[in-house]
C-alpha cells in the first residue's frame, strides 16, 4: 500500500516541477485583464465616447391645415420647445455619474479577481511549506519502520509498535500526495489566471514577512471609504441626486414653446396672416411634487444604505485586524516555545551517545517536526486573515495597486 501511494505521489512531481515560473506580481496583475473586467471596461468606454448631451431644443413640431382643400387657404404652424440650461447641465451631470458607476463596477470586479489570486497564492505558499515538513516526516517514519523491523528479534519488541509506525508512514504519504495534488490544481489555476494553457508556479522568494504585516497594521489609516462597495454606493447616490436635479430643472421650466403661424388667405397682407406666439407654463404647487418627493426619498434610502455598509465594513475590518493580531501573538508564542525548548540541545547530546536508542532520537525529531507543522498552520491563518483585512479595509484595491504579498510592496 505504501509503495502504491509513493508511486502516485511521484507521478505528480514532474507536473509541478516542469511548470512555468511566474512572479506573484504578474499573477496579481492578471486580475486587470480578466474577461469580466474587460467587458466592464467596454461599457465604460462606450459611455465615455458616446454623446449623451441633451439638445437645446426638446421638440420640433410642424402642422398644416387646409380649408376645403384650397391651397390658398392653407395654414402652417411651426413650434419648438426648448430645453433650459439647468436641464442640460443636470443631464450632463447624470451622464457623468453613470460613467463613474460603471468605473466603480469595474473596480469592484478587479477587487474580486485580486482577492481570488491572493487567496490562491497564500494557499500555494502554505502547501509549499507544508510539503517540506511532510517530506521530512515521511523520511522519519520510514526510518522508524526500518528500525522496528530490524528490532523484531529483540526481547522487548512489540509488534503493535511496528503496525502503528507503518500506519503513520502510510498516512503521511497519503497526506503528502494530497498536498501535491492541490498544488497541481493551483498551478493549473495560475496558468488560467494568466491566459496560459500550461501550468504556472509562483515565485515566493520575496514573500512578505510577518514583521512587515505587523508594521502595516500599526500604520493602517482610514481606508474604508476607498472600498469599491462603498464607492459604488456613493455613485448610486450621485445618480439619484442628478436625477432629482434634472426633474427639478424640468419642473421649473417656464417657457413651454415658441411658435410661428402663417396662412389662411393669400389675398391679404403677410403681416395680417403671420403671427408669433409663446407658451408659458404656470407653476403649480403640486406640479411634479410627487416625483420630486420620490427621488428625495430615494436619496435618503441610498445614503442610509451607504452609512450602514460603511459601518459594517468598519466593524469587519476591526474584527479581522483583531484576529490578525491574535494569530501574530500565537505565532510569536510558538516561536518562543521552540526557541526556549531544550529538546534540540538534548537531542544533539543524546545523538552523540554510543548506546543512544534510535527510536528515542526519532521520537524527539518527530516532536520538533510536528511543532514546525503547528507553526506553519498558524502562519497560514495569519496570511488568510491578512488577505481578508486587506479586502474589507479597502487597501487591496487602493490606487495605485500594490503587491501586498511582497516585502517591498511594489506596484502592479
Amino acid at each position: 500500500m505504501k509503495n502504491i501511494l509513493l508511486a502516485l505521489w511521484a507521478a505528480f512531481i514532474p507536473i509541478v516541477t516542469l511548470a512555468q515560473v511566474a512572479s506573484t506580481a504578474s499573477i496579481l496583475s492578471s486580475a486587470q485583464s480578466e474577461e469580466a473586467v474587460r467587458l466592464a471596461e467596454r461599457m465604460t468606454s462606450f459611455l465615455q465616447n458616446t454623446s449623451h448631451e441633451m439638445p437645446r431644443i426638446q421638440e420640433l413640431e410642424f402642422r398644416t391645415e387646409t380649408d376645403e382643400f384650397q391651397v390658398g387657404q392653407q395654414e402652417y404652424l411651426f413650434r419648438l420647445s426648448p430645453n433650459t440650461t439647468k436641464m442640460r447641465r443636470a443631464q450632463r451631470g447624470l451622464h457623468q455619474q453613470h460613467i463613474v458607476l460603471t468605473q466603480q463596477e469595474q473596480l469592484l470586479l478587479i477587487n474580486d479577481a485580486l482577492e481570488d489570486r491572493y487567496e490562491a497564492l497564500v494557499e500555494w505558499k502554505q502547501l509549499q511549506e507544508k510539503e517540506e515538513i511532510l517530506e521530512a516526516l515521511e523520511v522519519l517514519y520510514a526510518d522508524r519502520v526500518n528500525v522496528l523491523t530490524k528490532s523484531a528479534t529483540w526481547p522487548d519488541f512489540d509488534p503493535e509498535d511496528l503496525i502503528d509506525a507503518e500506519a503513520e508512514a502510510q498516512e503521511i504519504a497519503f497526506e503528502r500526495l494530497t498536498v501535491s495534488g492541490k498544488m497541481q490544481q493551483l498551478a493549473v489555476e495560475f496558468g488560467q489566471f494568466q491566459g496560459n494553457t500550461e501550468s504556472v508556479t509562483p515565485d515566493t522568494a520575496q514573500w512578505i514577512s510577518l514583521a512587515r504585516i505587523t508594521g502595516l497594521l500599526q500604520t493602517s489609516g482610514d481606508s474604508i471609504s476607498n472600498h469599491p462597495l462603498l464607492m459604488r454606493r456613493e455613485a448610486n447616490i450621485g445618480i439619484v441626486q442628478q436625477e432629482y436635479a434634472l426633474e427639478r430643472a424640468a419642473s421649473s421650466r417656464w417657457l413651454d414653446f415658441v411658435q410661428a403661424r402663417y396662412g389662411g388667405n393669400d389675398n391679404v397682407l403677410f403681416k395680417e396672416v403671420f403671427s408669433v406666439g409663446v407658451g408659458f407654463k404656470l407653476p403649480l404647487k403640486g406640479d411634479k411634487k410627487l416625483d420630486l418627493n420620490e427621488l428625495e426619498l430615494e436619496q435618503i434610502e441610498e445614503k442610509n444604505r451607504y452609512q450602514l455598509l460603511q459601518s459594517q465594513l468598519q466593524q469587519q475590518a476591526e474584527a479581522w485586524e483583531a484576529q490578525l493580531l491574535q494569530f501574530l501573538q500565537q505565532h510569536q508564542l510558538l516561536q518562543t516555545q521552540i526557541a526556549n525548548s531544550q529538546s534540540a540541545p538534548i537531542l544533539e547530546r543524546y545523538r552523540q551517545l554510543e548506546d543512544a536508542n534510535p527510536l528515542t532520537l526519532l521520537k524527539m525529531r518527530e516532536v520538533q517536526l510536528k511543532k514546525a507543522l503547528q507553526l506553519q498552520e498558524v502562519r497560514y491563518r495569519i496570511y488568510r486573515a491578512y488577505i481578508q483585512w486587506l479586502d474589507v479595509s479597502g487597501r487591496m484595491i487602493a490606487l495605485p495597486l500594490k503587491n501586498y504579498l511582497s516585502e517591498g510592496l511594489e506596484g502592479l
